[in-house]
């Protein structure tokens, strides 16, 4: 029932559940035909906004699930193309913009990635697995421990790491050892000791969980090109920013090792004569040491 007052009177109109009367009302042609339209509408819009809170509910759901190395490897190509770059679905590429390969996956990295797709999403294969080329060699890796990415100059180090950025075991960071170290002798209140203390344990929260970072809270660091820096000086104090880094990230209990990463152009006895025997022993025990084979491949 419906009810209004005018001139001081409440007036009740409408019907009740026991009056149908109303049944008997004709309607003209164009009074049905509008009829019509106003149902088919609003059940078309009540059925595409179910559609949208299904779809919507099956991708946070496939998104939040267990994913196997094959769904990670899709997500990287799938991060590729969202950078801005375009996929040749015929050769398997991914393009940049000025039509240069900056994504490929060949005979000489599918193994690799394949690698890194295990490693990130947990599974336990990857512990398993021997190394690439060996006959019947233990890898020895360990899911709890982090990666050490080493390389020649060009072979596609750096971009790879990028792109398994976001993924199901840990999300971080990737900064540039040499940035890094820049950063030492920069003014500021992040500058010197300062700039060590930052990076000792977690790298930094992620401030909005959203679907972009799988909803995780915070970032680990992947530290690119190590030991291409430089030693600092700030106020007299020379440091090694790098080492200094790594071996607080090591010796921190409550930082669990596979939230630090690196990649390297230099072997493990390059390593050594920039770094030391000390720490070199401490990046073994902390890092997946894993070689990724190839020439450079930038103007391939």
């Amino acid at each position: 029932m419906l009810r209004e007052t005018y001139s001081d009177r409440e007036l009740t109109f409408g019907t009740t559940d026991e009056d149908k009367s109303w049944t008997a009302t004709e309607l003209t042609g164009s009074e049905t035909e509008d009829a019509l339209n106003a149902a088919r509408r609003e059940k078309y819009y009540r059925e595409k906004q179910r559609n949208e809170f299904r779809m919507e509910r099956e991708r946070v759901e496939a998104l939040n699930a267990p994913w196997p190395a094959e769904i990670m490897l899709e997500y990287v190509r799938f991060r590729a193309m969202r950078f801005g770059f375009s996929r040749n679905y015929a050769e398997g590429d991914v393009l940049g913009k000025d039509g240069r390969r900056v994504f490929r996956l060949d005979a000489a990295n599918s193994a690799i990635y394949h690698i890194l797709s295990l490693y990130f999403t947990n599974d336990p294969a990857f512990e398993q697995l021997q190394l690439p080329g060996a006959d019947c060699k233990a890898a020895g890796w360990k899911l709890n421990r982090g990666l050490l990415v080493c390389g020649a100059i060009g072979c596609g180090k750096t971009k790879m790491m990028q792109l398994f950025a976001v993924n199901k075991k840990q999300n971080y960071e990737v900064l540039s050892a040499t940035e890094m170290a820049n950063q030492y002798t920069t003014k500021g209140e992040y500058a010197g000791a300062k700039i060590i203390e930052q990076f000792t344990g977690q790298h930094r929260p992620i401030q909005v969980l959203h679907e972009g970072n799988l909803w995780q809270g915070s970032l680990g660091l992947c530290i690119d090109d190590i030991g291409t820096e430089e030693d600092k000086v700030f106020y007299g104090n020379k440091s090694n920013v790098v080492a200094e880094i790594l071996a607080a990230r090591y010796g921190n209990g409550n930082l669990p090792w596979h939230m630090t990463h690196a990649t390297t152009n230099l072997n493990l006895r390059g390593l050594t004569e920039r770094y030391g025997e000390r720490l070199v022993s401490r990046m073994k025990e902390m890092w997946n040491v894993i070689q990724l084979p190839g020439e450079d491949r930038r103007h391939a």
